[in-house]
């Protein structure tokens, strides 16, 4: 028993050897895509459809780790082709108000969205492309409306995005119809998340005040553009919005993005609000009181009470010497050879008051060129102002750099 014991082990080794050579034989012999190929066709994973029931095609392992993981950070971004837009329109303004959504209307980059109105316009074959499907919305006048200042419009445009037609009826009183929803969103416990990017500001005038010293947020929307002065002067309304697309192309993260800095020679402040606008103050400003939007406006009801703002506001400057010279954009371009945007802004020669203080006058510039490398991840990190440098200033122009502020440097008065 003793001696027979070594030569069990031996055969058993030899067997187990034998068995796993064939195995191994037999495995590299196969065909490369005979194992995982199978699974995936056999149907033994879940097949992924997009929302027009299109299949995707399933990642397979061969591929690289790294192109996996990218890719799905791809497809958990928010982009365009997850919003979908719903926008109220009056039959009798449709006319003039189409023109402002062709201004960004692209259904080749997924947009989607409907335009609602009371009643049926006219259509024509040439737009199809440049604006949204048309669609009339279905009678409100089972809806009570009592408030006597507004109209009973803001109910057809409440139902387009409330899904609480019930709750509609219980708030007759309200003014419009971003009263309305909120009351329906705050029975339904879920709070208003207030974004500075979208300007739901109804005010009359001149918004320039606001545009110059625009949050530091990205620029969404503009608002009630109908009763608003042209935001450049000299040009339409829509001229004056096709201006503002050529910095949109170019830097759009960056778009109305205010900048605060010191010509310490002639002791000037400058606020280039880029793609927009570059006002220099003759003295020394603070930061804190060039960012807050000087009163250019009036409120809603066209009067000029200042606590009516949902906002912190300063009254424009009433010394002579303190009324800025502004520049406003004049064309913007690309220079390849240092991948940086070069943006002209050109004065609007407004009448200036006489000033006797004993600081150099900015009347004889004639442009203020701005140059700026894009910065698509801009709202990747914390929030924070741009910073910019005076690179060169003469009796005709003025050259300014804006960009990320280095590493502990702050705007010094």
């Amino acid at each position: 028993m003793t001696k027979a014991f070594p030569k069990l082990m031996l055969w058993l080794i030899l067997l187990v050897t034998a068995t796993f050579l064939v195995f191994t034989t037999k495995l590299l012999s196969s065909p490369h895509d005979s194992c995982d190929d199978q699974i995936f066709a056999s149907g033994n994973l879940p097949v992924v459809r997009a929302a027009n029931e299109t299949t995707l095609p399933v990642q397979k392992p061969s591929e690289s780790l790294q192109f996996v993981s990218s890719r799905a950070e791809r497809q958990n971004q928010t982009g365009l082709e997850h919003i979908v837009f719903g926008i109220a329109a009056s039959a009798n303004f449709w006319g003039k108000r189409k023109e402002y959504i062709k201004l960004w209307w692209n259904p080749q980059l997924g947009m989607r969205g409907i335009v609602w109105l009371d009643r049926r316009v006219r259509a024509y074959k040439n737009e199809t492309e440049r604006l949204p499907p048309l669609r009339v919305s279905s009678d409100t006048s089972q809806f009570a409306y009592r408030n006597k200042r507004g109209h009973r419009s803001a109910i057809r445009i409440s139902r387009i995005v409330s899904e609480t037609l019930r709750c509609i009826q219980r708030y007759p009183g309200l003014y419009g119809s971003d009263d309305r929803m909120q009351a329906c969103m705050a029975e339904l416990g879920v709070p208003l998340t207030k974004e500075l990017g979208f300007h739901q500001y109804d005010v009359h005038g001149d918004l320039f005040g606001l545009l110059a010293a625009h949050p530091v947020t990205p620029l969404v929307s503009l608002h009630h553009l109908d009763v608003v002065e042209p935001i450049f002067p000299n040009v339409t309304r829509i001229q004056a919005l096709q201006r503002l697309r050529m910095p949109m192309q170019l830097d759009s993260a960056a778009l109305m993005q205010q900048s605060i800095c010191y010509d310490k020679t002639n002791s000037w402040t400058i606020s280039v609000s880029w793609g927009f606008a570059v006002q220099v103050f003759r003295g020394v400003l603070s930061p804190r009181e060039i960012e807050m939007p000087s009163r250019t406006f009036l409120n809603w009801y066209k009067r000029a009470d200042y606590t009516a703002y949902a906002f912190n506001t300063r009254p424009v400057m009433r010394n002579p010497c303190q009324k800025p010279f502004v520049f406003y954009l004049s064309r913007a371009r690309l220079e390849s050879s240092t991948d940086q945007t070069v943006s002209i802004y050109t004065q609007h020669h407004a009448p200036q008051p006489e000033c006797k203080w004993n600081i150099t006058d900015p009347t004889d510039i004639d442009r203020v060129e701005v140059h700026k490398k894009p910065d698509p991840h801009l709202w990747d990190r914390s929030p924070r102002r741009n910073c910019c440098w005076v690179l060169r200033s003469t009796k005709k122009s003025m050259v300014i750099d804006v960009g990320v502020c280095r590493e502990g440097e702050i705007t010094e008065v």
